[in-house]
């Protein structure tokens, strides 16, 4: 106890001999500040947890109702395939094929097929509808392309070897099988099925004949689990966690086998943007899928933190008006107090452009001199803030300008290709699939490399749409070694040059113009060689120079297209790009471009 004593007794001496400033500071530190600042914290905390809570039973509710949506659209997928199994002209005609003569398959492949035709129902999504019989037959409808021969499955061998067949051997049901990758002519389809065994009810000791496999496109549960804002979205996974639904097609069929997987593709598809998520799940019991929630916890939290703001400024006012209070009890111990308070209310009531006189050195006079830099700050900060706001609209604005969905335009263009088609202008039918294709090309991974042969199939078609633009005023040639076409270039890093050689190389030109590329393989030098050459109007030397010469800044010459395209040029490679220019007026313009085999 005396110890206890003595040290109380320390304590309260030494605070008694601590100048004015330092005891007002410690009353105020221990009776104000920390009291409102545990009770901020606490109820941060408690009202954090609380929305937390709430906004994961939502979003699970939410999945709830998605997983019922995605059963209902599978459950119409399911029931059009069972009107197939259940349609007894399919299965006489499937045994007049498996068993009959070459002359009776024929005909009953035609009945089958025309057959399988009726059962397309537009806006389904259905790509097609094969049949495949256990001797290794098959009859595929495609919907797509209306043909028997270029569907689906053209590139397979065995369609008994594809997993929907397999999944369904030993099955009596119907048998989902997980989103699978094709590639149509460069282009990526992303598909799911459903299959289910035939058998003719008449002759069920021959066992199962045939299963019919419907191929879905996978855009149908993409649009089921597509959200409409920005902060949260929703995937799925099958029972072998493989990605069937994710809103990024790149993703779909990878296995997610752990969590910190999980964690890693969120962060790499970066569709929230780095930013702290929260995973809610729900598992189907109908189809087995799990259904998965990520939302952007500090976006769904932003409420919480606008609350716990307005309790600081409640704080800071209390805190405030304790200091009025303090300052006030000041005023009848030095005019030099006076004084600050007076400057003090002046900046309470707005004037920041108050000077409170500094006539010391003492507490007060520290006081008043640090009040003073904090009102100048206080002015450079809202100019600040007041630049970064006008900043940060401008930048808001620009963004909501710079917006478009690029399925929109696929989707316009492919209606106007149908318009065209019907009307039989075929030629602009043909210049819209161009078009389609060229701004697929350009729009996906548009930074990424392709092989020298896809690059040259979209440069035809790009060419081959602007020499319809300019009323075949020039004609060209590609021409690709043939060693060359396995190795990559980066996609888009020809088109500006080729660009440039038919809006200002053939400007004026109504005929007789002649665009040339070539692709050539230098083994010695381990390069590719690239030259475009053209018989139009050329460059002076002054335009050439500028571009020769160009620092990396904007300018508004015409070929700004061209010096930006060697800036690409430079930083793809480094060093090892090489490129050099022989143009003359009225001769044409030849561009040699070297970059390393990769």
């Amino acid at each position: 106890m005396k110890k206890m004593d003595e040290m109380k007794k320390r304590i309260l001496g030494n605070f008694n001999n601590l100048k004015l400033g330092y005891k007002m500071g410690i009353c105020f530190l221990v009776g104000v500040m920390i009291p409102i600042l545990f009770i901020q914290l606490v109820s941060y905390h408690l009202n954090q947890n609380y929305m937390s809570e709430k906004i994961n039973e939502l979003t699970v509710n939410n999945l709830k109702q998605v997983a019922e949506r995605t059963d209902l659209t599978i459950e119409i997928y399911t029931n059009l395939l069972y009107q197939i199994y259940i349609d007894d002209d399919i299965t006489t005609k499937l045994n007049d094929y498996m068993d009959g003569n070459k002359s009776e398959k024929a005909g009953a492949y035609n009945a089958i097929h025309n057959r399988l035709m009726q059962y397309n129902v537009a806006g389904k999504g259905i790509r097609c509808v094969s049949i495949v019989c256990s001797n290794g037959d098959s009859i595929i409808c495609d919907y797509e392309t209306g043909s028997a021969l270029d569907n689906l499955w053209s590139n397979t061998t065995d369609m008994r070897k594809i997993a929907p067949y397999t999944n369904a051997i030993n099955e009596t049901g119907m048998v989902l099988s997980p989103t699978e990758e094709f590639d149509e002519n460069g282009k990526n389809r992303y598909i799911f099925h459903v299959s289910k065994r035939i058998y003719d009810f008449k002759k069920l000791e021959k066992g199962s004949r045939a299963t019919v496999i419907m191929s879905i496109d996978a855009s149908v549960l993409n649009k089921i689990c597509k959200t409409k804002d920005s902060y949260s979205y929703t995937y799925i996974m099958d029972q072998k966690r493989r990605i069937i639904s994710f809103p990024r097609d790149m993703f779909l069929g990878i296995t997610v086998s752990r969590k910190v997987d999980e964690e890693y593709l969120i962060k790499i598809s970066n569709l929230l943007k780095g930013n702290p998520v929260v995973f809610n799940t729900y598992k189907d019991e109908k189809t087995g899928w799990v259904f998965y929630s990520v939302y952007d916890k500090d976006y769904m939290l932003r409420e919480i933190k606008q609350t716990q703001f307005v309790f600081l400024a409640i704080g800071a006012l209390a805190i405030l008006f304790a200091v009025l209070l303090i300052l006030y009890t000041v005023y009848h111990i030095s005019k030099s107090v006076v004084k600050v308070v007076k400057g003090m209310k002046q900046a309470e009531e707005g004037n920041l452009d108050v000077i409170v006189p500094v006539e010391g050195k003492d507490e007060i006079g520290q006081i008043a001199e640090a009040f003073n830099k904090m009102i100048s700050k206080i002015k450079e900060l809202i100019c600040q803030v007041r630049v970064a706001t006008d900043k940060q609209k401008n930048a808001e604005i620009k963004a909501l300008e710079a917006q478009i969905n690029p399925h929109f335009l696929y989707n316009t263009l492919d209606s106007i290709n149908w318009m065209a088609i019907e009307k039989g202008e075929y030629e602009i039918s043909n210049m819209l699939r161009n078009l389609g294709v060229i701004l697929r090309y350009s729009i996906n991974k548009s930074n990424e490399m392709a092989r020298i042969d896809e690059v040259a199939d979209w440069l035809d078609k790009y060419i081959s749409l602007q020499q319809m633009r300019f009323h075949q005023a020039f004609t060209y040639e590609i021409h690709i070694e043939e060693g060359a076409k396995q190795y990559r270039i980066y996609k888009l890093l020809l088109q500006p040059f080729i660009e440039n050689s038919i809006l200002h190389g053939f400007e004026g030109m109504e005929e007789g113009g002649q665009l040339t590329v070539t692709i050539l393989l230098e083994k010695e030098e381990n390069m590719i060689c690239i030259m475009l050459e053209d018989n139009g109007a050329g460059m002076s030397e002054e335009v050439l120079q500028s571009v020769k010469e160009f620092d990396g800044e904007e300018d508004n010459s015409a070929h700004v297209g061209l010096q930006n395209t060697f800036a690409r040029l430079q930083m793809y490679y480094g060093e090892k790009a090489k490129w050099h220019i022989k143009s003359m007026i009225g001769m044409g313009t030849i561009i040699t471009i070297k970059v390393p085999i990769e």
